[in-house]
């Protein structure tokens, strides 16, 4: 039982067990998977702090969201690269990272992606739309603003006024 408990399951149920301690410790996954998910679509992905690592997955989450930062202006850095760089298949990345933040692949490098826009787009440098939209490697800034405006509901341009 230990055993298993170290090498990372969640929880470790023998036989026979009680149907009221199983339920317990589902809806306890459930809620825990619920507000990992929500922590991870609202984190500011690239925020000078540290996240404490409390489990397996979260460690997972900040390897997953460093190889995206360093490969970040690479316009052919893509969901094929990402699952070579965690050395995992497509089809099973997609499935963890939905699972943890309910997200596909794609969902998740364009947002952090675009996330990292709206914090360049507000930082004062000389930078125009289009150069902030290859630095974090869109190849073309329509595409750029098409997206952005999907993710915050208003353009790039809309953006800064609104926040500056």
């Amino acid at each position: 039982k230990i055993l298993g408990l170290e090498k990372g399951a969640d929880i470790y149920i023998t036989k026979p067990f009680a149907f009221r301690e199983l339920k317990a410790h589902i809806r306890s996954l459930l809620q825990l998977r619920e507000s990992m998910k929500k922590k991870f679509r609202d984190y500011t992905f690239w925020a000078e702090r540290e996240l404490e690592i409390t489990s397996s997955d979260e460690s997972f989450i900040q390897r997953v969201i460093r190889i995206v930062e360093t490969n970040m202006s690479d316009p052919s850095f893509d969901v094929n690269a990402l699952s070579e760089a965690v050395n995992m298949s497509q089809t099973r990345l997609y499935r963890k990272l939905k699972a943890l933040t309910g997200m596909t692949i794609k969902e998740f490098i364009q947002g952090l992606r675009i996330r990292r826009a709206a914090a360049l787009l507000l930082s004062r440098d000389d930078k125009n739309i289009s150069e902030i939209a290859y630095e974090i490697g869109f190849n073309d800034p329509n595409y750029f603003g098409k997206v952005f405006k999907t993710v915050y509901g208003m353009s790039p341009s809309e953006y800064i006024k609104k926040n500056s």
